[in-house]
């Protein structure tokens, strides 16, 4: 209730307690006319005031009914507000209207239109305010029906109409809250007043909660931490807001039962809220890109809670028109009981009033303005009205304790309202119960505000700082980052910024666990500090990421300076429970001169200088300069031209033969890719295959080299005569661990209708230390359809005897890097053992890379079992190869096949 409300209780006083100084005759008039005065008393407090009652009832009636269609139309906006952020966000998500429908469940446009239509008819029961509000709407919604996918815009907009229309119905709710203190008989509306205000907190309160659930499904780590910490006290808020409306009655309460029971959508909606809330479960809760079911739980659940309650705010307005009808209707009936009773006893009052007229109506007259402006709340108004009766004079002195009382509480609450916690108002107290009551009410909001004040520091350092190591997290970096750039281009200073990536973290976090991984990361966060100079920013992005930032004129000299001693202090090893770790940095290095740079482009300029630092080698610095930008643009366009290339047929495929060692003969032909590029001619792999092995296009050219060798084997005989060939195709990595390379296989021999059995997959030695389990069933699978498997490129890696005496493989061929260097009197040895280890396990010989007759005449008496390379063919075209073999000995029994070109890049 408004603090004023003590003065009214003062005015009425006044008006009953002031007895007239009169003089000896005029007692006797007034004993003579007793009777009169009795009559007059009654008339004046039962027929005056019940008017004024009647007129303050029909006017709360009328301000209850403009309120009412405020609240109606604000909640109607707010509502139809989710829908168009439930539009937006789907298409922010990469779906049109149509495609979130189907996968919702839900007809989207309809849930729209339906809430467009409350807008209407809520705006036209709200007369001119309510088409102010649809003109404004026109723009907003016009962007939601042109495809926009800007949820920022589109909240903003609504935010705006939401502030404007939530202003006016505060205001007709402060007016209204005035008007009802002066109206007697107004408990049951001052009930509704309430009932409004608690169902429009569930109200807010539900949105936070569904809001707060959404982000914990999108955010992760220490994001979604965050989140579930407002998401709990957003809960708390809601639950008490279902516990303040089961105190009322009529429609608040049937609908206030129907947002408490909830329909299927909405419990699943508060299940996902418990379990985001257990914390043996909040850990586990997926995710919308792994459980996209999270997403459809959200939106099912937020449409029919919408629906509950826009229900429940209008049950509540209709509640409150109701208490204002019945308060009108007693105020009316008891003016006109009034009435008619005053109507007999006024000609009798009116002699008694002539009487005391002059002594007692001026001043009570500037009483009663003095009483009006208290009411008003205008606290500073001059109080005292002159020569008086003893008894007014008491009165005005109780109004003028009471109005200086009623400052002190407006001081207390303008300095609570401004966060003044230390004012020394709020030690103040006024006298009496009430006066104490005040003092406790201050203290505990006084305690409230400095708690709250304290958990949203909290909240705001947690929201902004990585949980493990303290340091600023990836989006308090970004924004210090913008804030950076946005002075640099002010003062005209330059923007540094240092990448860096720790080079042996997974095996340390791996090896020894995720604790132990912890405690590096955050020794590795105080060497950092120790190292960063006082005014740049250290920050964690995630994982084993981090930055350093600054700005300032020492060019990128100073740049690269603190780069290299970063590389320095994390190159020395760390002992973390007696155990000694070596990881070391790659840094990339950054810099904006003029600042006309988004955070998010230097920081991609960055990260892109640390793939190089990490591509040359460990422990590396590497700046992001124009020579690496225009090797990106290349590369990029390299990729965008290979694509095309898959699709329109412009890889070929060469031939180069492996022939025995000791008969001489032809007994295999390696196929080889090339490009035949529009405008550049014959491509070797050399200047392609790097690019599609960094993206997902080296799948592509495998599955297109599996395909072209598998109908080469099914062609060959047409092909070359009476030779018949099979095929192998060297498979890359990426291909292999994609998990698809089975199921590849098997649509490229069924399609050529070549029989498995002629097919072979070589993979390189390297591969096998990527991920053992995964290559080690893929390849088990492929010679179970028949598949032969070799392994390419053996003694480059990394692979123990142990693992090659279990690896599902019938070849293995030697790398060319040691035939070359045979002469050399290590490598021979080398070579030798390699062929030793293959025959102890069965396995056929390879020698790749011959290019001499003397290496040729080693490898022969080491006992290797075939040959390949310059010395003995180059790669051919399938019309060279018909021609080559049919001048070599016959009786060619099989064709290999690679995708990557690996045998001797000098060659292609």
């Amino acid at each position: 209730r408004p603090i004023a409300s003590p003065g009214h209780a003062f005015a009425g006083s006044a008006r009953h307690v002031v007895r007239p100084k009169i003089g000896m005759k005029a007692r006797l008039l007034t004993v003579a006319l007793v009777p009169s005065l009795a009559l007059m008393a009654f008339a004046y407090g039962a027929a005056a005031p019940r008017r004024r009652a009647a007129v303050q009832a029909d006017s709360v009636r009328n301000q209850t009914l403009s309120l009412a269609t405020l609240v109606n139309l604000r909640y109607a906006v707010i509502a139809e507000r989710a829908s168009s952020e439930i539009v937006v966000r789907t298409r922010g998500y990469g779906l049109t209207v149509a495609q979130a429908s189907a996968y919702l469940g839900y007809d989207v446009t309809v849930v729209l239109a339906r809430g467009r239509a409350r807008v209407v008819s809520a705006a036209d029961r709200a007369g001119s305010v309510g088409q102010r509000v649809l003109a404004d709407l026109q723009d907003v919604r016009a962007q939601v029906d042109a495809g926009s996918n800007k949820q920022d815009r589109v909240s903003t907009a609504y935010e705006a109409l939401d502030q404007s229309v939530g202003r006016m119905a505060d205001t007709h709710l402060a007016t209204l809250v005035r008007s009802v203190d002066a109206v007697s008989s107004g408990i049951q509306l001052q009930h509704a007043i309430t009932a409004l205000t608690d169902a429009s907190r569930l109200f807010e309160d539900g949105r936070e909660v569904q809001g707060q659930l959404a982000f914990m499904l999108i955010a992760q780590g220490p994001e979604r931490q965050s989140h579930q910490l407002l998401l709990a006290a957003a809960q708390a808020r809601y639950e008490g807001d279902k516990t303040e409306l089961d105190r009322y009655v009529g429609a608040t309460a049937l609908a206030a039962e129907r947002v408490r029971v909830g329909s299927p959508s909405v419990l699943s909606l508060d299940r996902a809220t418990g379990t985001a809330l257990d914390p043996t479960k909040a850990a586990t809760l997926p995710s919308v890109t792994n459980h996209p079911e999270g997403l459809a739980t959200i939106f099912a659940g937020t449409v029919d809670y919408q629906n509950l309650l826009y229900e429940t705010i209008s049950a509540t307005a209709v509640d409150l028109v109701t208490a204002a009808g019945a308060v009108q209707e007693k105020a009316d009936r008891d003016y006109r009981d009034a009435t008619r009773t005053a109507g007999l006893v006024v000609a009798i009052a009116v002699l008694w009033a002539l009487l005391n007229a002059f002594s007692l109506a001026r001043p009570l007259r500037r009483l009663t303005r003095a009483v009006d402006s208290v009411r008003r709340g205008e606290l500073h108004t001059k109080l005292r009205v002159g020569n008086t009766t003893r008894e007014i004079a008491k009165v005005e002195d109780a109004l003028i304790d009471l109005v200086d009382n009623m400052r002190v509480v407006e001081q207390q609450a303008a300095a609570l309202a401004a966060g003044r916690l230390d004012e020394p108002v709020l030690s103040r107290s006024v006298p009496g119960a009430i006066g104490e009551l005040l003092r406790q009410s201050v203290e505990r909001l006084a305690s409230s505000i400095a708690e709250e004040r304290t958990l949203r520091e909290r909240l705001e350092y947690a929201a902004s700082h990585d949980a493990l190591t303290g340091l600023p997290n990836r989006w308090a970096a970004l924004e210090h980052l913008e804030g950076l750039l946005a002075r640099a281009v002010r003062q005209g200073r330059s923007t540094s910024l240092l990448f860096m990536d720790l080079d042996d973290f997974k095996r340390a976090n791996d090896g020894h666990g995720h604790a132990v991984g912890d405690q590096l990361l955050v020794e590795v966060a105080g060497r950092l500090k120790g190292i960063v100079r006082t005014g740049d920013v250290l920050a964690r992005l995630g994982g084993d990421e981090f930055l350093i930032m600054f700005d300032g004129d020492a060019g990128a000299d100073g740049a690269v300076t603190l780069a290299k001693r970063v590389v320095e202090v994390l190159a020395e090893p760390f002992v973390i429970a007696d155990t000694r770790f070596d990881v070391g940095v790659s840094v990339g290095v950054a810099r904006s001169d003029d600042g006309a740079i988004t955070g998010e482009d230097l920081l991609k300029q960055a990260d892109i200088a640390l793939y190089r630092a990490k591509d040359k080698g460990k422990g590396r610095v590497e700046v992001f300069d124009h020579e690496l930008q225009r090797q990106l643009d290349e590369r990029a366009e390299t990729e965008a031209a290979l694509a095309d290339a898959i699709t329109t047929d412009q890889l070929v495929l060469h031939y180069q033969p492996v022939v025995d060692t000791f008969t001489g003969r032809a007994v295999s032909v390696e196929a080889l890719v090339r490009w035949e590029r529009p405008g550049h001619g014959l491509v070797p792999p050399g200047e392609f295959i790097a690019v599609a092995e960094q993206s997902n296009l080296i799948c592509e050219v495998g599955r297109w080299v599996l395909g072209a060798a598998a109908r080469a084997a099914a062609d060959v005989d047409q092909a070359v005569g009476r030779y018949c060939l099979g095929v192998a195709v060297n498979i890359s990595g990426r291909h292999v661990l994609s998990g698809t390379l089975v199921d590849d296989v098997r649509r490229a021999v069924t399609v050529a209708g070549v029989d498995p059995a002629r097919l072979t997959i070589e993979i390189t030695e390297t591969v096998l230390l990527l991920d053992l389990p995964i290559v080690i069933d893929q390849l088990q699978e492929l010679r179970a359809m028949g598949v032969s498997i070799a392994i390419d490129d053996y003694g480059t890696g990394y692979t123990s005897l142990n693992h090659l005496r279990y690896l599902p493989a019938d070849v293995i061929k030697i790398d060319q890097s040691f035939v070359a260097q045979l002469d050399e009197p290590r490598e021979a040895p080398l070579v030798r053992l390699i062929n030793d280890i293959g025959h102890t396990l069965s396995l056929l010989v390879v020698a790749e890379g011959v290019e001499t007759a003397e290496q040729q005449a080693q490898l022969t008496a080491m006992g290797c079992d075939r040959l390949q390379g310059f010395h003995l063919s180059r790669p051919l075209p399938l019309d060279d190869l018909d021609r080559w073999m049919a001048g070599s000995p016959s009786h060619v029994t099989g064709v290999s096949a690679e995708s990557d070109d690996r045998v001797q890049s000098s060659s292609r």
